[in-house]
């Protein structure tokens, strides 16, 4: 299976060639990344900024407003450090740039407790024009990477992690039919959710989960229709309970179709930093432990 890295290249590559306004700008933290592959391609429509950050998301707006394609990759926690920029350089005017935030989540947490971030959807979902992807997978991600550098011309912010790449991810997803629980889930907890749901069902349980991917415009349609029959509904995310997957689902219910509603992610605190596997545990989102909060649920309301 091709890393992320190797996808990204490739992904980036591919849309350049049938792009020439396709530009890719990159902070000090990509180094790790390595995208000299691109470069040497496409001689002159890659620039590394460094440090730079706050200019480079200047000089990406600038390329927008003459009619380039700027993709910046940098991490998740760059997106956090130039929210001015983002918001008055690139959202006051709705500038065709994407932002690709790497490694959000417990993925950085060798890093260190900074370099975590669960707050990136929340940031970004406040701001006015910015759309929001979060690919469950590498097909979604090399769908979004598509449709952003072809057919999307609207501020974007594309969110990836290694997570998304683990094999058989998009098992069991957007299950057809009626149940009594619906999984909400995005990006890097799909395959704990499936794991979950597979147990459930052993035990008797009527669970589908679903895929939502795209966080902004939201999927209103697919939320709504998948859980009109359900009595409840639990989202599940590597991101804060606030201001994120769950908010954006208990916001449709609340307004269209009121539920019972868990919400499953980081909770209002900030994360450790070390073993990506332990972090998972010690906050309650490994598999186990979200079997354990949803059940708990199920008997406290007492609906099933």
């Amino acid at each position: 299976m091709k890393n992320m890295n190797t996808l990204i290249n490739e992904d980036l590559k591919r849309l350049a060639e049938k792009n020439k306004n396709i530009f890719v700008l990159s902070s000090d933290y990509v180094g790790k990344f390595d995208l000299n592959d691109f470069a040497k391609e496409n001689d002159g429509r890659f620039f590394r900024f460094g440090l730079g950050v706050d200019n480079m998301i200047s000089v990406a707006a600038g390329m927008a407003s003459r009619g380039k394609v700027p993709f910046v990759l940098s991490s998740a926690l760059t997106f956090l450090k130039t929210q001015e920029q983002i918001r008055n350089d690139i959202c006051f005017s709705n500038l065709n740039v994407k932002l690709v935030g790497l490694n959000y989540g417990f993925h950085s947490a060798l890093e260190g407790e900074g370099a975590q971030v669960f707050e990136d959807v929340a940031v970004m979902r406040a701001l006015p024009g910015m759309e929001i992807y979060s690919p469950g997978n590498a097909d979604e991600m090399l769908s979004f990477f598509s449709e952003l550098g072809t057919k999307n011309f609207n501020p974007a912010y594309l969110r990836l992690s290694p997570g998304i790449f683990e094999d058989n991810i998009v098992q069991g997803l957007n299950n057809s039919g009626d149940a009594d629980i619906c999984l909400f889930v995005t990006s890097t907890m799909t395959k704990t959710t499936n794991k979950v749901a597979e147990k459930m069902r052993n035990e008797g349980f009527s669970v589908k989960v679903v895929n939502v991917s795209r966080l902004k415009p939201v999927m209103s349609d697919l939320i709504l229709n998948e859980g009109k029959n359900c009595k409840i509904c639990v989202s599940i995310e590597e991101h804060s309970v606030i201001g994120g997957l769950g908010d954006i689902i208990a916001d449709l219910f609340c307004k269209n179709d009121p539920k019972l509603i868990l919400k499953i992610g980081m909770e209002d605190q900030f994360s450790d930093s070390g073993d990506i596997d332990a972090l998972y545990r010690k906050y309650k989102l490994d598999s186990e432990s979200v079997y354990e909060r949803i059940k708990t649920f199920i008997n406290h309301v007492n609906m099933l």
